[in-house]
């Protein structure tokens, strides 16, 4: 989360893909990352996304505070579903297990 927070406070962030809504595919990334990480000491699928979720929300306000940045209502799409894709393969990955 510090890291996340320290990447949209920086104006101006190259992003390293070239295609249309590359942006949208690192903010699915970076949140199915955050995602993977609140799942490992044990956290619900479901609570993962939804505190994934909710600093994705959060996160994009704080961007609206950052000179050359703004907040996005598709970035946030992007965040939540990058944490939602993760969060339906742990559940479906323990479901199996069980």
């Amino acid at each position: 989360m510090g890291m996340i927070f320290f990447l949209s406070s920086l104006t101006n962030l190259p992003v390293p893909l070239r295609f249309p809504h590359a942006d949208k595919a690192v903010h699915a990334a970076i949140y199915g990352g955050l995602t993977a990480a609140l799942l490992l000491p044990g956290l619900s699928p479901a609570r993962a996304w939804g505190a994934a979720a909710l600093y994705g929300a959060t996160d994009e306000f704080h961007q609206r505070f950052v000179p050359g940045r703004d907040a996005s209502v598709g970035d946030w799409l992007a965040d939540a579903a990058g944490a939602a894709a993760v969060s339906v393969g742990a559940w479906a990955w323990r479901r199996r297990r069980s």
